[in-house]
């Protein structure tokens, strides 16, 4: 448990990405902890991997950028604004909305995000309805 603690505050304060600490401090864990050797590590490491769902990943995030940039998501945002957007607090409806269409779309939750997140996210109109800037990020 120190030893997890400790490589994993050490790598964090030494400013390495996210993904390698965790991932070393487990696999040092691992080995130390429980002698396992450092081959079973690799190839446990290779074969969580290497499956085919990972590797479409970024596929589906290439394919929400091109219907973000292609004017589609943004089509689809003002369906659901036409939709819901009479409502109070209607941000969160419309991007709900927007989600649901195009994960029927997409197939993706990651593909959807990409395309939604950055066409919602600079509202031009929140001052307009006095919509507070923290209140929105919540």
């Amino acid at each position: 448990m120190g030893l997890t603690f400790g490589s994993f505050t050490l790598l964090l304060v030494a400013g390495a990405p996210m993904v390698f600490v965790l991932g070393v401090a487990a696999a040092l864990t691992l080995v130390v902890a429980t002698e396992v050797p450092m081959v079973v590590v690799a190839q446990r490491l290779y074969n969580g991997l290497d499956s085919f769902p990972l590797m479409a990943i970024p596929f589906f995030i290439l394919s929400g950028l091109i219907m973000e940039h292609g004017g589609l998501a943004k089509a689809i945002v003002g369906l659901a604004a036409a939709l819901v957007g009479w409502v109070r607090g209607s941000l969160f409806m419309v991007a709900t909305v927007t989600s649901t269409f195009l994960s029927g779309i997409s197939g993706s939750g990651s593909a959807d995000t990409a395309a939604v997140s950055s066409i919602l996210l600079p509202l031009p109109e929140m001052p307009e309805r006095k919509v507070e800037v923290t209140v929105a990020t919540m």
